[in-house]
Parts: structure tokens; sequence; C-alpha cells
């Protein structure tokens, strides 16, 4: 007998047959014939972030989990030619920790700011809606081409309303619209892959609504309440078994498990399974090889970060930098103490401050910045010289390079030159580190590095790049 699994839906009455599981339970829909569907329900928070939820960083990780994994499943069920019926409610959008943080400061100065999405509950679909509006309503019009649906809406029409509904878009069959019929609340998505469906209904209520009055009701009016939600729930499987029934009168017998055997295949289909397998191992080297070029083309580009990044992206643009110039730089956040590189040049030890400015010059922070984190580092025990300070900075940043006319300020270079700081426009040293990185001239990445370690107090100029 085929089986009916309902998942997030509590509201079916145990006699419909119908196996009943939360969004918790691992359960296997490959084990089912026919879905029903509730979206899963955000986990309660305790803040709000621009007025909506905002879930803490372990509830974010289960919640994206688990709107994952029922993304999978609904898609491999539609994928392997079952029917998956959907009840729409309102969607519930949280902000939730992406699991990037982004510090600013120093010492006791220093803050953690955790970096947010929004998310929504409709992402566990296997389906992408377009134009999603809230609001309730009940007027609800049957699309031409809903004919497998009458009879089920016919039953269920009375129980129904809408609190979402979508625009029209490609790979969507229109089932169900609001009473001008210019927007969608019911539709069905239909599997290129396996031939499934993936039916999008309004909610429905099968158990009768609780008021205030249910505390003066009688024995009789609860038991009519109960028979009436008995006999809606097994109402709704029997309808469902029925379209589904309907889906597959066209679909193809399934081949018994003997057919497997090799002694039943033609040579053709011998043939063509063989080909099939060679095609499908080109393409899983294919694919690969695919990732791995996009993997090497992002790092790759991690350099174009001192061209118009700032805050962290900026910082590893930085290291990726002086790395490509023979210099090896790592940036340290150990307690009170947060230096964004690091590196030694012929033996003498660098501290590296990383500022970029969206429309304006660098200023004087980030050298009192950086001269704090020198006098720190020379308080270590284990110091006994002073590093010396290199301020990076990418000034005017959303400018093309070639029109910025800032670069640092006036005070800045005036504070840089008393305590003998390096000043870097990182720009400039993008088209060292580009000549670099394309011809390995070793004499050249070592003529960029003397000129670091030995500018004070003005703006480093690297040697010129030869034609």
């Amino acid at each position: 007998m085929a089986r009916l699994f309902a998942v997030g839906l509590d509201h079916i009455h145990p006699d419909a047959g119908v196996e009943s599981y939360s969004h918790a339970d691992q359960v296997s829909l490959d084990d089912a014939d026919i879905v029903a569907f509730g979206l899963p329900i955000t986990p309660f928070a305790t803040r709000f972030y621009r007025g909506k939820p905002s879930l803490s960083e372990d509830q974010s990780f289960r919640y994206k989990e688990l709107l994952h994994r029922w993304r999978r499943e609904l898609l491999s069920a539609v994928n392997a030619g079952k029917t998956v019926f959907v009840q729409l409610t309102s969607p519930q959008i949280v902000y939730v920790a992406t699991g990037e943080v982004k510090r600013s400061g120093t010492g006791r100065n220093a803050t953690r700011t955790q970096i947010v999405a929004l998310q929504s509950n409709i992402e566990a679909l296997p389906c992408k809606l377009e134009q999603i509006r809230e609001g309730f309503g009940e007027e609800i019009r049957v699309a031409p081409r809903a004919q497998f649906l009458s009879r089920y809406w016919k039953r269920f029409a009375d129980l129904s309303w809408y609190e979402m509904r979508f625009s029209s878009q490609d790979g969507l069959l229109p089932l169900l619209t609001t009473r001008n019929q210019e927007q969608i609340v019911g539709a069905m998505f239909v599997s290129k892959n396996g031939g499934g469906h993936l039916i999008l209904l309004p909610g429905l209520q099968l158990r009768a609504q609780d008021d205030d009055e249910d505390a003066d009701r009688g024995t009789d009016d609860d038991n009519a309440d109960d028979n009436d939600f008995r006999q809606n729930s097994i109402d709704y499987a029997k309808h469902l078994f029925e379209i589904d029934q309907e889906f597959r009168k066209g679909a193809p017998s399934p081949p018994p498990d003997w057919m497997k055997d090799s002694q039943y295949e033609t040579t053709t289909q011998e043939k063509l399974r063989k080909d099939l397998l060679r095609a499908q191992a080109a393409e899983a080297q294919s694919r690969q090889r695919t990732e791995e070029l996009k993997e090497d083309l992002e790092d790759a580009g991690q350099l174009q970060g001192l061209l118009f990044a700032q805050g962290k992206q900026l910082e590893d643009a930085v290291i990726r930098a002086l790395k490509v110039m023979g210099v090896e730089a790592i940036g340290v956040a150990e307690g009170d103490s947060e230096f964004d590189a690091i590196f030694t040049i012929d033996g003498r030890r660098v501290l590296g401050e990383v500022e970029g400015r969206d429309s304006a010059a660098i200023n004087i922070d980030k050298i009192t910045q950086l001269e704090r984190n020198v006098a720190e580092d020379f308080a270590r025990e284990e110091t006994t010289e002073h590093a010396h300070g290199v301020l990076f900075g990418n000034p005017e940043r959303l400018v093309s390079p070639d029109k910025r006319e800032r670069t640092f300020t006036q005070k800045c270079m005036t504070s840089a030159k008393r305590n003998g700081f390096a000043l870097v426009l990182t720009h400039k040293m993008f088209e060292a580190v580009r000549y670099i990185e394309a011809t390995g001239d070793l004499d050249y990445a070592a003529k960029c590095r003397d000129a670091i370690i030995a500018t004070r107090g003005v703006v480093v100029e690297f040697p010129s790049v030869p034609a």
C-alpha cells in the first residue's frame, strides 16, 4: 500500500492513515510514495536586529542545516517521480550568523562584530518563487489548467486561505490565483529529471479553530468537532492519493528487479551503457577541473583587493602581495593584541597596519594605531628593538586608481615622518606584485623589499616596472 508522509503538519487526525513526522525527525523521504510538507518554523529568538528576529550562532547553524536538509530531501523525492504537496504559509524571515566576523581596533578598544544575513524558511523548498508578497486572503480562483485539482478544491475551498502570493515564471504552472488573477497562490513544478510533481497549495485548516467560547462548550460540541477533524483528515489523505494516482496513469511501468540482469540487455543497450559511463566519467573529471579552476581563479584574484578592498579583505591582499615579494607575513589576533601584518625583511622586524577608505585620504587614526602597536610590541619581554612601522593605505578605494587625488592626510604624513614609518599605497603595490607574479623576477622583488625597509616618513616609491 502506498505510504503518505506528512512532515511539519500537526493538524492531521491519526485515523487518516498518514505517517506524521516533525522537521527535526531524521526521516528519509525515500521510504514515502507521497509527501505532504509544511514549511519549517524558525527557532525562537531572544534578540532582534532591524526589527526582525536574530538567531544565535548555534541556532543559525542548526537552522541553515535544517533548511538545506529538507530542500535536498524534497528535491530528491520529486526527482524520483514522487508527488510532493506543500502547504504555503507566510514566510518567516530571520537574521542568521554567516560565520564571518569583522574586527576593528586593538587592545581594550577591540570590537568584534558578527556578520549576519537574512534567511527565509521558503529556502526549504526545492524551487524558487519570484516576487513573494505577504498578505492574508480568502478569495481564491482556480486556474484553467488545474482540472486535476478540481475535486480537492471543491472539498477544501472553504477550509483554505492564503498568506502569501507570488508571480508567474518559467517552469511554473499556476493552479490557484487571487481574485483578480494577477497573483498566484497555488502552483505546480514538474521535475524534468524524474517526472515528479511539486504542488504548492494555500494554507489548510482541518481542525476547527479554537475560540473564546471553547470553555463553555458541551461534550456534544467537542465530539462533533473531533468527528469533523477526523473526516477532514481522512478526505485530505484520500484526495492526495487520488491526485498522485492521476499523475501515475500515464507513467510507464517500472521494470522488475530481475530485468537488471545483463542477460536481458541488447547489444545496442550494452554499447550505449558503456558509452554513457565513459561520458559520465569525462563529465565528472571536467566538472572537477572546472571547480579547481574556479578556486584557482578566486585565489589569484585576491591580489586585486589591493585596488579596491578594505578591512579583512585588504589585509589578506597585503599579506598575499608580500608573499609574492618573497616575504612571509601573518596577521595576529591574540587576546587584547591585534596586528594586521607582522613580517621580517633582511632581519628587520616589521609591523604593518592596513586601512582602506571609500572616498577619502588615509587619516592620522591608523598612524596612531600603528604607534601603539609598535610600542606594545616593544614592551614584550622577548623584544629588544622597536619594529619598523608600515602603514598600507588604500585611499579613495571606490575611485579608479588613475583618477585618485588624495593619498595620506598632512597629519598622517607628519606623524609618519616623526615616527620614521613607511607609507605604502596599495594600488602602487599592485603594479609591482603583478609584474613579479607574471615574471618571477627575483631581483625586482628584492628591490621592492629594500624600498619598503629603507623608507622613513614618506610614501614608498617602488622601482619602475621593467618594460
